[in-house]
């Protein structure tokens, strides 16, 4: 049985920081469900994008459509975090994370990416995309 486990309400900004032509930015208010079912952990994101008078990207709502659901999976010392992004019109998302400590480290951890579609970068977020990653991070 699935147990809302918290509620969180924001007003957001994402930007690049670019200026001029290649100026990538946007304001929204977003709420967030959070899920739990035995050891899987579910987020269901939800937003409404604000109107403002730099609107630098007016599609971009087109490409990240309105919400996202993610779904973490803890297992030992490891975390995989699956998310889907759909407009349903074609152009979605998907992105695999996957995290493991270094070293034995509490703070350092192995980390991969692996993303699909539209949407992975501002810059770019009406091109599609397919890539993967591999780093480090120093916060899970």
């Amino acid at each position: 049985m699935s147990q809302l486990k918290s509620i969180r309400l924001s007003l957001e900004h994402e930007s690049n920081g670019r200026g001029g032509d290649q100026e990538r930015s946007w304001n929204f208010f977003a709420s967030s469900f959070y899920f739990q079912t035995g050891w899987l952990f579910t987020e269901l994101k939800l937003w409404q994008r604000f109107k403002d008078s730099t609107d630098y990207n007016p599609d971009l709502i087109d490409y990240m459509g309105h919400g996202h659901i993610q779904f973490t999976i803890p297992y030992q010392k490891h975390i995989v975090k699956l998310l889907f992004r759909s407009n349903f019109n074609g152009e979605n998302a998907a992105q695999l994370n996957y995290s493991y400590p270094m070293f034995g480290s509490k703070d350092l951890f192995l980390y991969i990416k692996g993303f699909a579609g539209y949407g992975e970068s501002l810059i770019d977020y009406d091109h599609e995309v397919n890539k993967v990653g591999i780093g480090f991070c120093i916060s899970r």
